[in-house]
């Protein structure tokens, strides 16, 4: 096979250029939309069968638009200044307006801050009393008019006969008349039945108290107190009616009645009665009179948009402070100030809430982040406080924040990577072949498959599934790497065929021949490494397993075809300003020395061998204690750098948890209804309150919230008793976003105190499902689901640690596959493999030195995962090309001793030059901010360094010149070499 390659490539290589010059040409627009199809969050996981899954999906069928897609979350903190203060209120609600207003941010679907709560409360509270206020007062004035117009038109009248009479006429005859008059004009005055009776009465109560005296009606000193026994002796027997009476008349009088009008929408209201009215209300309703003093105002029909507009005036107030707010709920306040914090001083911290109708990773969410931030910078000078001279601190988090705070650290990364990487490999490459242009030639090689490798992600994200972010600098690196590592094999082996005075074709049918076997077989085995993670159930692991293979694939056949193909057409030019006959001399040079390093370090793996070995496995010892200990993290916000989301999550921990960013939900669903006319039932609130209580126990739990608990903490019948209607209204709005559509499913919300990715918060999520499992409390039937991000990773950790040791036996297996058939042994695989894994070990034992107990950040667990197929597969590479090299030699006659030298000495150099490219290009992610891909870069690029450098050149040929003929063993056929063959040849 690599035979006809070398021939059509010799023959056609103008042709290959063309072609594939072609190909990238119509392609090459496609590398430009692959931000469309990548995604920066972690919790995407594509399981739907996990309980986290299943849990959004009761979310989504019976609380919509209770819990939104996405939450961006506006953290203002300040150590000096009033969070309450007028600086603060008047840097939200611009915030407020200019997001509502600006028209910028596109999945805003609600915004909730301190101050626009209140309003819309004040709003509420004024349109649903503004009508109760005029109703009273309509009944307190008929009321009043029957206390004291009666009395006063019965001595009037009464003295009005007198006058009339001359005294002719009795006070009983009088008496007759002035109540029929009374009586007449009470039933022409359209009253029902019940009014003329209680009039009737009342008259005749004051009658029998005013008949003795007869005080004129003027004389109000003398009046009132006829009135006054008068309402006590008729209305106190009658209850609450006659309660009503009695306290009308404590609090008004007849002087008050009389006093003075104020006109209301266009009608005259007596302001006395009014006073009683707004004050009887107040009384009731535990509302502040001075604030219903403003909704009379609007009049007896207020619309919605004249009630907000008196809220919004009365708290945007410039001269009015947050104490003088009349009756503010605590439940208003203490979902965005950090009233009882866990650490710090209370009230330095307050939220705004932006809740959008998109994903956290979509487009969207990345614009009105952006947009957001904007709005913010622009109004920080509103938080000036005068009294401290500084500037309360505001930071935009939220689970879309951190994404796009990923985002631009990655691209920032990348702008720093791509070029170091870049720099590296031509500086190595020309350092090794000792040439300014050969550089340039692996370089154009794997730029042009990188780009081809961009495009064809980009159509397998948009048709199959999202990239994770950390693909694209991983994919880079690879291909740096392991595309340049194959272009300096072949363009090694070319230049030792033409040292040895081989034409040009000659020497590249060669190299193709012999190199190409052994790119191919490395890359495959590199590709089983990668291909094994598209086996795994989470999504982020099957993209980069995806698309590293198509990188691994697009490297492999652009070393094959394209390079080549520059070769025959640049030919020896490439090496220049060295020449052939510099290349000859040099080589010479060297033997007549008696070679170079690597074959005294051949010559010292093989006299010290079984030392070399023996060291080797005393190093594995206490690496392989610190590779079973490590307990990796999936605290991808640790990592991050100093970004403002961050920034805002963390002055998020002391005062709300850390966990209120992405909070954790439970779903009970009970096997019948539990909600009958909108409330829950007295069994069921039973149950939900004594599991709350049992979960809220649990250590890092620091809130619950749930029907029995709407604001956080338990409630009682006399909370809610002591609730004003307008509170009872919020408080049953709280408990209804509790409560599922289908009337049998419940949502609790939990808060932790720690970050939501941490190891202890992924434990909390074990110990709630634990307690599930063995509560007793509910009904048979009932499912208890917990969901949420932070239950999202702990299912994704369960995930992965099975489908890694899934990974773990395909990588181990189809690597041993394919190495026995192509090298045609069966020991060798078996040492590679042990090689290999020794390597990964001793990788992840320093990784965790460095990483975890210097730089105290945790070993990601992606880390040990990615680091074993890489170097599975990568670390293949230098083993390949040594053992085929071996392999080769043997072949040609050559001891066991004898070939192990040859090849170490003719490989070695390629080994360690191929190494340190590809060390340099992994090490190049060590300039990221985030700790993922500074792991990545650390972990690799050591890995790769003592594999080329260590493994390769002294313990390989220790244990293969120990093995000696067994290194060679295979049964019947698939054995490729045979002694007999070779010693016949020799």
């Amino acid at each position: 096979m690599y035979s006809r390659l070398a021939n059509f490539i010799v023959k056609h290589y103008k042709l290959v250029i063309a072609v594939w010059i072609v190909v990238l040409f119509y392609t090459f627009p496609l590398v430009f939309k692959i931000n469309d199809v990548v995604v920066y969050s972690e919790t995407e996981t594509g399981l739907e069968d996990l309980e986290a899954m299943k849990a959004q999906e009761l979310i989504n069928a019976n609380f919509a638009g209770e819990v939104a897609p996405s939450t961006i979350m506006v953290v203002i903190k300040s150590d000096h200044s009033n969070i309450l203060g007028t600086p603060v209120r008047d840097f939200t609600l611009s915030m407020s307006n200019a997001i509502s207003n600006d028209g910028g941010m596109r999945g805003v679907q609600s915004v909730d801050y301190m101050w626009g709560s209140i309003s819309q409360y004040y709003t509420q509270v004024a349109y649903q009393t503004g009508p109760a206020l005029f109703s009273l007062y309509a009944q307190a004035n008929q009321s009043a008019a029957l206390l004291y117009q009666t009395p006063t038109s019965i001595a009037y009248a009464h003295w009005g006969y007198i006058y009339a009479t001359g005294g002719m006429m009795s006070d009983d005859d009088i008496r007759l008349a002035v109540l029929s008059e009374i009586e007449n004009a009470t039933i022409a005055s359209g009253a029902d039945a019940s009014t003329v009776y209680l009039t009737m009465g009342y008259s005749n109560a004051f009658y029998d108290l005013w008949l003795p005296s007869k005080p004129y009606a003027a004389n109000l000193s003398e009046l009132q107190p006829i009135i006054d026994a008068s309402a006590l002796s008729y209305f106190g027997p009658m209850g609450e009616t006659g309660g009503f009476f009695i306290a009308l008349n404590q609090g008004l009088g007849l002087d008050a009645y009389n006093g003075a009008f104020s006109q209301v929408d266009g009608k005259w209201y007596n302001d006395n009665v009014t006073s009683f009215a707004i004050g009887n209300v107040a009384l009731q309703g535990g509302l502040d009179a001075g604030f219903l003093g403003y909704v009379w105002q609007l009049g007896p029909t207020p619309s919605m948009v004249d009630t907000a507009s008196l809220a919004n005036r009365i708290v945007f107030d410039p001269s009015t402070t947050f104490d003088e707010l009349p009756g503010v709920p605590s439940f208003l306040v203490e979902p965005f100030v950090n009233a009882n914090p866990e650490s710090g001083p209370p009230s330095n911290t307050m939220l705004m809430v932006i809740s959008l109708s998109v994903n956290g990773s979509s487009p969207e969410a990345e614009g009105d982040v952006r947009v957001l931030r904007a709005l913010v910078s622009q109004r920080l000078g509103l938080l000036l406080d005068p009294d401290f001279g500084d500037t309360a601190e505001v930071y935009v988090s939220g689970d879309p924040a951190l994404n796009v705070d990923i985002m631009d650290a990655v691209e920032e990364d990348m702008s720093m990577i791509e070029p170091v990487t870049i720099i590296l490999v031509v500086v190595l490459v020309g350092m090794y072949f000792r040439s300014a242009v050969s550089p340039w030639v692996p370089l154009m090689t794997v730029g042009m498959a990188y780009l081809l490798s961009t495009a064809f992600i980009y159509l397998l994200g948009s048709q199959i599934m999202s990239i994770h972010y950390s693909v694209l600098t991983i994919v880079l690196t690879v291909m740096m790497g392991a595309g340049t590592d194959y272009c300096i094999f072949i363009m090694s082996r070319y230049r030792e065929e033409r040292v040895a005075g081989r034409p040009k074709e000659e020497a590249m049918r060669t190299s193709l021949i012999w190199a190409g076997e052994s790119i191919t077989t490395s890359g495959a085995t590199v590709m089983i490494g990668f291909g094994a993670l598209m086996i795994g159930s989470y999504t982020l692991v099957q993209s980069m397993g995806m698309a590293l293979v198509v990188a691994v694939g697009m490297a492999l056949l652009f070393a094959l075809t394209m390079l080549p193909s520059l070769l025959m057409l640049i030919g020896d030019r490439v090496f220049w300003p060295n020449t052939m006959e510099q290349a000859v001399a040099s080589f010479k040079k060297k033997e007549a020395a008696g070679g170079g390093y690597f074959r005294k370090s051949a010559r010292f793996a093989l006299s010290k061998r079984r030392a070399i070995v023996l060291a080797a496995l005393l190093i594995s010892v206490p690496a392989v204690y610190m590779f079973l200990s490590v307990e990796s993290s999936y605290d991808f916000v640790a990592g991050l750098p100093a970004a403002e989301s961050k920034k805002g999550i963390d002055a998020l921990g002391a005062g709300f948890g850390s966990g209120k960013i992405l909070p954790t939900y439970i779903l009970i669903q009970y096997p019948d209804e539990v909600v009958v006319n909108g409330s829950l039932t007295s069994e069921a609130a039973v149950e939900l309150e004594t599991y709350c209580q049992q979960i809220d126990a649990i250590d890092n739990v620091r809130s619950v919230s749930g029907p029995t608990r709407p604001f956080g903490t338990p409630v009682n019948d006399s909370y809610v008793a002591n609730l004003t209607q307008e509170e009872q209204a919020t408080y049953q709005m709280a408990i209804g976003s509790t409560l599922g559509s289908n009337n049998r499913t419940i949502m609790l919300t939990l808060v932790f105190q720690d970050q939501p990715f941490t190891t202890y918060s992924i434990d909390t999520i074990d110990h709630i499902r634990e307690a599930n499992g063995n509560n007793g409390i509910f009904p048979t039937g009932t499912d208890v689901l917990v969901g949420g991000s932070t239950a999202g990773m702990a299912d994704v950790s369960r995930t992965v640690a099975g489908d890694f040791f899934t990974m773990r036996i395909v990588v181990i297996i189809g690597i041993f596959l394919v190495l026995m058939f192509v090298l045609g042994s069966l020991l060798i695989p078996v040492r590679l493999v042990m090689t290999v894994l020794m390597n990964v070990i001793w990788t992840i034992a320093m990784t965790m030195i460095i990483f975890q107990y210097i730089d105290g950040v945790p070993v990601l667990w992606m880390i040990p995962l990615i680091l074993f197929v890489v170097a599975m597969g990568l670390g293949m590479d230098y083993d390949i090309f040594l053992t085929t090299r071996i392999r080769e030699e043997v072949t040609k006659g050559k001891t066991d001793e004898q070939a192990i030298m040859t090849a170490v000495e003719r490989t070695g150099g390629i080994i360690t030059a191929c190494g340190l490219v590809m060390a340099g290009a992994f090490g190049s992610m060590m300039l990221s901010s985030t700790a993922l891909l500074r792991e990545f870069g650390f972990a690799l690029s050591f890995s790769i360094l003592l594999d080329a450098m260590i493994i390769r050149i002294y313990l390989v040929p220790a244990i293969m010149l120990m093995l000696q003929k067994w290194n060679w063993y295979a049964p019947g056929r698939l054995q490729r070499v045979r002694r007999g063959e070779k010693a016949r040849k020799h």
